[in-house]
């Protein structure tokens, strides 16, 4: 294909696919569907236009830039569908973005404060999988497993050294599986495991949470529920900023619930 035009032709008219334009922010997508299976790709442009901290921000360690230029991110995916049963489905994708001219910081002498630049590119790997099993009329569970890592290279001759961290700032493993069972036409029962594995770059350590719901519909407008958050652990540190931890704590707490539309 020479010419983004060929290209469009070839989504639009051999493949069926489509293509969606704002300016010069783009989106291409192809799918495949029978009965049972949908397979997907999708080939995607998007800028971050600069905004008044890249360019007119002034403080005592950072100055912004004039000639800072848009931020761009070129996203691949490929993913699928597919229905085992007429209650059992599993999700698929995997993806790589690549992100350029991503702001960081030059470091200036004598002291003066830092300049703001696009000074790095970032790539990310990953995948996603999911399943969804409606066990019977009153049970459905629904799991998922996710990965990532993150790249992150520096222009040459850049001073900036502290960007480069981030790729440790996202935990590689998370996965989750959430249950909701309705075992008379009343009472309904949730619950949420969730799994995130460790962030190295802030020595936050991996964590195991647990939710549980307990709701009973009053009436079609009015429901109360129990609610019980974090309650595999007293608490666990989620993040961590340079003067502070956040920390989720165990809690409970009571709901009363209007739902305006029912009749």
């Amino acid at each position: 294909l020479d010419t983004p035009q060929e290209f469009e032709d070839l989504i639009l008219k051999e493949q069926g696919g489509r293509i969606v334009r704002f300016g010069d922010v783009g989106r291409a997508e192809l799918g495949a569907l029978n009965d049972r299976t949908v397979f997907w790709g999708s080939v995607s442009r998007a800028l971050r236009l600069p905004t008044r901290l890249d360019e007119d921000v002034i403080v005592a360690s950072v100055i912004g830039n004039k000639d800072f230029e848009p931020e761009e991110l070129i996203g691949q995916e490929l993913g699928f569908r597919h229905l085992l049963s007429r209650n059992l489905s599993v999700d698929g994708t995997v993806f790589r973005n690549d992100y350029d001219k991503i702001r960081g910081t030059e470091e200036a002498q004598n002291g003066e404060p830092g300049l703001i630049v696009n000074n790095h590119s970032v790539t990310s790997h990953g995948a996603e999988l999911s399943a969804m099993w409606q066990a019977s009329d009153t049970l459905k569970l629904h799991g998922a497993y996710s990965f990532i890592t993150l790249d992150f290279r520096p222009d040459a001759g850049t001073t900036d050294t502290t960007t480069e961290n981030s790729e440790d700032l996202a935990p590689r493993h998370q996965v989750w599986l959430r249950a909701e069972w309705q075992p008379v036409s009343r009472l309904s029962i949730g619950s949420y495991v969730r799994f995130v594995d460790e962030i190295r770059g802030s020595k936050v350590p991996a964590f195991t949470e647990l939710n549980l719901r307990l709701g009973w519909q009053l009436n079609r407008a009015w429901e109360i529920a129990l609610t019980g958050q974090n309650l595999a652990e007293a608490q666990h540190r989620e993040w961590v900023e340079p003067d502070a931890d956040s920390e989720a704590q165990r809690g409970v707490y009571a709901e009363l619930i209007w739902h305006p539309g029912a009749q």
